[in-house]
This record gives structure tokens, sequence and C-alpha cells, in this order.
């Protein structure tokens, strides 16, 4: 009598996470899917997922690390077997108000945020993290601002209100920066120069450092502004 050995399939697994884009607005909730593809069924402890924001700052040659935002754990299976083939657990993270802004600035500092998955296994977990971008959500309109120079004799109980949108919330090296700019002259004076800049401004703790990235001039062509212009 003829006996047949089979031996035994060796077990594949494609872990991912898969999210439906990678920069979020602030207040927004972050959505996305698990993959998990095996070649055949697969015991497991649980499967969970976790988004996390940490900062890096660089201080006195010493790199600083804190969690600047942690929703813990969240189980997103429980323990058991999950047959061959693929399965898709889909997830959501909300992004809370005041979380400060994805920051990588070389030589300074990181603020970087990620989603994390963990697949809990007997022989060892598997992990699948992606980073996500955050930033401020583009507004709609933003107030006027209230600039008073008394110690110039440019305005004296006046006011020069100015107000300044941005065309996008990110940009990248080389991109080009497109302002729409309302100006409001209540004052007796006409306005007869405008800069425009970027500054750069850093907070760590107590310590507050501000450089001026670039500055340039409204063309004179548009000026001067007369009194009572809006």
């Amino acid at each position: 009598m003829d006996l047949l050995f089979r031996k035994k399939k060796k077990t594949t697994i494609v872990f991912a996470v898969l999210l439906t884009k990678q920069n979020w607005d602030i207040g927004e909730q972050i959505t996305g899917k698990i993959l998990f593809r095996k070649n055949q069924t697969v015991k497991h402890n649980g499967i969970k997922a976790r988004f996390v924001g940490r900062e890096t700052f660089t201080q006195a040659s010493r790199d600083k690390d804190k969690i600047v935002f942690d929703t813990e754990c969240v189980s997103v299976a429980e323990k058991g077997k999950t047959v061959e083939g693929d399965t898709v657990l889909p997830f959501t993270f909300t992004i809370p108000e005041g979380l400060p802004p994805s920051v990588n600035i070389p030589g300074v500092g990181i603020i970087k945020y990620e989603v994390t998955a963990r697949l809990l296994l007997k022989t060892g977990d598997i992990t699948s993290d992606i980073e996500v971008y955050i930033h401020k959500p583009i507004p709609s309109s933003l107030p006027l601002t209230f600039n008073d120079k008394k110690d110039w004799g440019l305005l004296t109980k006046e006011s020069l209100l100015l107000r300044c949108i941005p065309d996008k919330i990110m940009y990248l090296p080389g991109n080009t920066m497109e302002l729409e700019m309302t100006v409001d002259n209540r004052t007796k004076k006409d306005v007869s120069r405008i800069l425009v800049g970027i500054e750069r401004t850093i907070k760590c703790g107590k310590q507050k450092d501000s450089t001026s990235i670039t500055q340039i001039e409204i063309p004179r062509g548009v000026l001067p502004l007369d009194p009572s212009t809006k």
C-alpha cells in the first residue's frame, strides 16, 4: 500500500495599512483600511491600530523626543481564525482641534504622525505603518488684522486693516505661492509701501525663534492707496 505524505504549506501573509489620502486637515477623520492577505487560514490574537504623533527637536546637539498625540491601541479585529484570501478591515481616527501640524525642518525639529497596525501572532507580531501629513485647513475667510504704528507717527487713533489669504495650505520647495490681499485704509494718510513676506516661527518650550525667509514689495503701480480706500 502506497502512503502519500503531503508537506504542510508555508503561510504567506501580506499586512498593510491603506489610506484614502495622505494629507489631512485638522478636525477631519482619517479613514483607511487594513489589508490582511494570506494563502491559508491563519490563527491570530487580534488586530490593533493606533494613530500617534511624535515631536523631535534638536537642543544643544541633543534630540528631545516626546509624544504629542496618541489614541492608544484600538481593536480592529478580535482573536480568532481568518480564512484564506483577502480580509479588509476599515478604521477611522479623528484629528482633534488644536493638534500641531506636521513639521520637518532639517537641523531644527520634526513633528511626525503615523497610523500603525499590528497583527498579533503566536510566532511574533507583524506591523505596518504609514505616515500622514496633518495641516491646518485653508480658511474660507480671515479676520482683518489690526496694525497700529503710533511710534512712527503714521497712524494716530486710526487703523490700517490687512487681510492676506494663500491659495493653498501646504507648499513644497520650488512651489509658487499666490496670495489674495485686501487692504482697508482707514487712516488719513496715503499708503505708499506694502511689504509681503514669509516668516518662520519655531516655539520650543518657552523659547521662540522667528526668522524672515523671504520678503517682496507690492508693485508701486498699485500704490499709493488713498485714505478711505477699501
